[in-house]
């Protein structure tokens, strides 16, 4: 796939466990070491700042249907997961900008914040949902046009007249 049309990058796990966080903060590394356009992509802008950089993003998330830790303080807990796979990986928490558990919910780690679901899991289904529609919104428009063919041969080497045409 050309590095230019990644935009997200969406983890699906059954139940997340900690060596599971340990791969996909490696992993999360190696796209953010991806080199779009010949340029980097970055974290998140913090506090709303508008991108002047010229750079793009690529949005990490992580989503599982459950965890293997107790419900009792799983925000923190999962939080310290985090923090630890990140450390591990020898790189940042905002290599990973979301973590959704279905069953529990949802945690930011740049933004060392989490929302449990309340009694209705939906709610933050949907706050997840339109987090990552939001992004791709924002970033799209950001991309410049790519030629498709730079991924392609240059040459017309095999291919065959069909007709006289």
């Amino acid at each position: 796939m050309p590095a230019e049309s990644l935009l997200a990058v969406i983890e699906v796990k059954t139940t997340l466990t900690q060596n599971d966080l340990n791969g996909c903060f490696v992993a999360a590394r190696k796209v953010r070491a991806i080199r779009p356009f010949k340029q980097s992509f970055v974290p998140a802008r913090e506090e709303g700042k508008p991108a002047e950089d010229g750079n793009f993003r690529c949005l990490y998330v992580v989503f599982s249907y459950d965890t293997n830790l107790g419900a009792n303080d799983w925000l923190k807990k999962e939080f310290k997961r985090l923090a630890g796979a990140a450390n591990e990986a020898k790189g940042k928490l905002n290599l990973i900008d979301v973590v959704y558990v279905l069953r529990r919910g949802m945690i930011r780690p740049a933004k060392s914040t989490g929302k449990v679901n309340d009694d209705d899991q939906m709610n933050t289904f949907l706050e997840f949902y339109l987090h990552l529609v939001n992004f791709l919104r924002r970033e799209m428009p950001r991309r410049p046009t790519m030629d498709w063919q730079a991924y392609s041969s240059k040459t017309s080497k095999g291919w065959e007249q069909l007709s006289d045409a």
